[in-house]
């Protein structure tokens, strides 16, 4: 009790706010500030002046001076108390991290001891579990031949492999062996076929050459043929035109020899013409004249089968030039097959070569290299026979 009123508490908030009074005293706090307003309120309710004419003001005033004064005080106490628990807990915070200094000093010392003081090595044990044991111990037997081995020592055994290591090394290297064999065969046989590629297509490059050349010779050809048919063309229509011109001037000047003989004639002029000058006298063509007619005819029939005869001839060597060309492109076409035909068997033949010796190789290795290390029944009838 002592306590609580060191600390002079008088409300019940200030009760309530020091929670660390333990229920004991609080209830008994609670009993004494009872007593202690019932005694302050009883001069009060007892005077019957002060009850009848109102409340007493010096008395209110002194009670509001006291909480004034307890609140104030109420509050030093607060801060004093809250810089007492900073400082605590400071000085808390201050002790852990010195301990936990400490503490990782003497972890880091014992690490240093065990590792330079106690090392497995230095264990009194260490040559019953080392690891490397085995490393480090002599071998129960050191070669066929090792004097320390004793009669009885069950180590030397008969039909022991004991170079199986060198054995397998040796065929590992003539696996090797083989092996580059096998990659210079591919490697070769690659190169044979890019270089048979590359002739494939110096050949298609020839023949296209070869056929661009036949196919500009032919253009050049078939342009030269259509020039002179342009050219024979050209002078038939020539021809033509000179021809009708020549027929327009003779027509135009036997019109006007018509005409000249019809105004001169003896019978328009009423004159008497000798016999044969006159027209009406005329009875027709002599021999002569129809022969020369008959001549020219023939003679223009000629030139006309001479000209269709001509046109046939360059016809059919137009026809025997294409001809050519084709059966030239034919036979180009033909030699490359036969060529790549040729190469293609001789490959396959290769091929089968390089098989059949891989087979001879494979029956020589399992007949005569491994099959010579792989025992038989006599190798176990050996044993039980000695008497040890």
């Amino acid at each position: 009790m002592n306590r609580i009123e060191s600390f002079k508490i008088s409300t019940r908030q200030d009760f309530d706010r020091n929670s660390w009074i333990s229920p004991e005293d609080k209830d008994t706090v609670r009993a004494q500030e009872r007593r202690t307003r019932n005694i302050e309120r009883k001069p009060t309710i007892l005077d019957p002046r002060t009850r009848k004419i109102g409340i007493d003001v010096d008395a209110l005033k002194r009670q509001v001076e006291e909480k004034r004064e307890l609140a104030s005080r109420e509050k030093a106490r607060n801060d004093a108390f809250d810089n007492w628990t900073l400082e605590q807990q400071d000085t808390i915070m201050q002790n852990m991290e010195t301990e936990r200094q400490l503490r990782h000093q003497m972890d880091c010392n014992r690490d240093k001891f065990r590792a330079q003081q106690q090392r497995p090595d230095q264990c009194r044990e260490y040559d019953i579990w080392r690891p490397d044991l085995l490393k480090i111990s002599r071998p129960a037997r050191v070669g066929d031949y090792d004097p320390t081995i004793g009669v009885s020592s069950g180590q030397v055994f008969q039909g022991e492999d004991l170079q199986i290591s060198q054995r397998l090394q040796a065929q590992a290297g003539q696996r090797n062996e083989w092996y580059n064999e096998q990659m210079k065969e591919k490697a070769s046989i690659k190169r044979a076929e890019e270089m048979e590629d590359l002739n494939n297509q110096l050949i298609d490059l020839e023949t296209q050459k070869k056929l661009s050349e036949l196919s500009e010779r032919t253009e050049y050809a078939k342009s030269q043929v259509r020039r002179e048919v342009a050219n024979d063309n050209l002078q038939m229509a020539r021809d033509k035109k000179q021809r009708e011109a020549n027929d327009r001037a003779f027509e135009e000047q036997q019109n006007q020899a018509y005409l000249t003989n019809n105004l001169r004639s003896r019978v328009i002029s009423e004159q008497m013409a000798p016999r044969g000058d006159a027209p009406m006298e005329y009875r027709g063509m002599t021999i002569e004249e129809q022969k020369q007619i008959i001549d020219e005819q023939s003679r223009q029939m000629k030139d006309n089968e001479r000209r269709r005869e001509e046109e046939r001839e360059r016809e059919r060597q137009w026809h025997e030039y294409q001809e050519y060309l084709k059966s030239e492109g034919d036979k180009n076409e033909a030699q490359w097959l036969r060529r790549k035909q040729q190469e293609q068997a001789a490959l396959y033949q290769t091929r089968l070569k390089q098989e059949e010796e891989f087979k001879r190789r494979e029956r020589y290795l399992n007949k005569v290299v491994y099959g010579e290390n792989i025992p038989d029944d006599s190798y176990y009838d050996q044993w039980g026979k000695d008497v040890r």
